[in-house]
C-alpha cells in the first residue's frame, strides 16, 4: 500500500474488520471494504466510477484473485505476490484474452542483478524520503522460534524472522 501510494496510485484495500481497514488507511489506502459486507462488483464500481481496477497487487489468491480479476479495467494488470490464502488464483486465460489484461510474478531472485539492484535503490530512495516505512520487524535467534511462533498467537503489524544459524542447518 504504501509503495502504491509512493507511486502514484489510487490504492484500494480488502480487510475483514474495522481494525485492519484502519491499519490499510495509515498505510496509505484510499479506499477499504470488507468483502463479506460489501461486494467486489459494488465496491469497485464505486471506487472506480465504473472503470475497474488498472493494477492487481495479489498477496492473497484463491476467492480474492478471483474477486479482483473480475473486476480488473481493460488492460489492466495483475502482480501476483503470494497465496496468503493457502491456494494461488486459477488463472482463466479465456477472460485474460476478453479483459486483455496481463499477469506476472513479482518474485525478486527471478530478476537479473541489474534489476534487483535498481529497484533496490529506487525502494531505498523511496524510504530516504520517508515516501515509505517498513514495518516492525522482530528477528529471532533459532533458540527463540519458540517465543517467535508463541508471538503469533496475537498477531501484529510487521514480521517475524526466526534466524537460522549454521548449526541448525540440515
Amino acid at each position: 500500500m504504501q509503495l502504491g501510494k509512493a507511486l502514484g496510485a489510487t490504492v484500494i484495500a480488502t480487510a475483514r474488520n474495522k481494525e485492519n481497514e484502519e491499519f490499510c488507511r495509515n498505510q496509505g489506502a484510499d479506499y477499504t471494504f470488507n468483502p463479506e459486507e460489501q461486494a467486489f462488483e459494488e465496491a469497485i464500481a464505486e471506487f472506480t466510477d465504473g472503470q475497474g481496477v488498472n493494477v492487481i497487487y495479489d498477496t492473497v489468491g484463491e476467492d480474492a484473485y478471483a474477486n479482483a480479476v473480475n473486476n480488473i479495467a481493460i488492460g489492466g494488470r495483475v502482480v501476483l505476490i503470494g497465496f496468503a490464502s493457502g491456494t494461488w488464483g486459477v488463472l482463466d486465460p479465456g477472460h485474460i484474452l476478453w479483459k486483455g489484461y496481463s499477469v506476472t510474478g513479482a518474485l525478486h531472485s527471478v530478476r537479473t542483478r541489474k534489476e534487483r539492484t535498481d529497484s533496490i535503490a529506487v525502494l531505498n530512495n523511496l524510504l530516504e524520503e520517508g515516501e515509505i516505512s517498513p514495518l516492525r520487524t522482530t528477528v529471532h535467534d533459532f533458540d527463540g522460534a519458540v517465543n517467535a511462533l508463541a508471538s503469533l498467537r496475537d498477531p501484529q503489524p510487521g514480521l517475524v524472522v526466526v534466524r537460522g544459524t549454521q548449526s541448525s542447518a540440515c
